[in-house]
């Protein structure tokens, strides 16, 4: 037997570009991503890193470099325990810097920022993990199913996004594809797979949000005006 593959069809493009010099469609679309990628990075992962393979490889560099460093972990263990991860400055990337150590295979690095503790109502306790705290966590990720037990939150651009579907940062219990959990309080994980899913979501809501905005039915005139009305008719 002969075993047949399928091709996925090309989209057509847009007249416009088959009459354009390549050079002056890559600045085009270079401006498009700069008018997005500080402003709504989800528009620019979901929609602009796909328009070419150039523009892909631009972006996925770009979003190493000044993106995942305010990418955000955080692991709830019960309703008074919450550890919070960040990129990892000793995983070779520099912090961010230059994006250059995070791997040929796409996996970076995250380590415990800070614990917080809330053992009575309106009191938050902020510390470094110790010892038995670390168990703790281990115990903790150790409960984590990305379908069943979704205990862990990311979020990206806090304190520098407005625009996320709720008005802020974005924020949302997507997994982190390919998830290791480490010695010395650190996490492994798919950058890529982790943004992707993040971000598909976000347009997800998005999408949800302004529909349901659309198809809201118009609200009942108030009773003052039902009466007025009736009486003219």
């Amino acid at each position: 037997a002969t075993m047949t593959t399928r091709q996925t069809p090309t989209p057509p493009l847009f007249p416009i570009w088959l009459h354009l010099p390549n050079d002056l469609t890559q600045l085009i679309l270079s401006h498009l991503v700069a008018a997005h990628f500080h402003t709504d990075p989800a528009y620019t992962w979901t929609r602009l890193r796909h328009v070419s393979a150039h523009q892909k490889r631009t972006i996925e560099r770009r979003f190493a470099r000044e993106w995942l460093p305010r990418l955000g972990i955080t692991l709830y263990g019960g309703a008074r325990h919450k550890v919070e991860y960040r990129l990892d400055d000793g995983d070779g990337s520099g912090g961010g810097q230059g994006g250059q150590g995070l791997g040929g295979d796409g996996f970076v690095t995250f380590v415990v920022d800070r614990h917080l503790h809330q053992p009575v109502e309106g009191f938050t306790r902020s510390g470094r993990p110790g010892r038995l705290t670390g168990e703790y966590i281990r115990g903790v990720w150790g409960e984590y199913d990305a379908v069943e037990n979704r205990n862990v939150t990311v979020r990206l651009g806090e304190g520098v996004l407005n625009g996320g579907c709720r008005g802020g940062y974005i924020l949302n219990d997507t997994g982190l594809p390919g998830l290791e959990v480490l010695q010395g309080e650190r996490i492994r994980f798919c950058w890529r797979g982790a943004v992707d899913e993040l971000l598909r979501e976000e347009m997800y809501l998005r999408k949800v949000g302004e529909e349901m905005v659309i198809k809201a039915p118009p609200p009942p005139p108030p009773p003052h005006l039902g009466i007025w009305l009736t009486w003219f008719v």
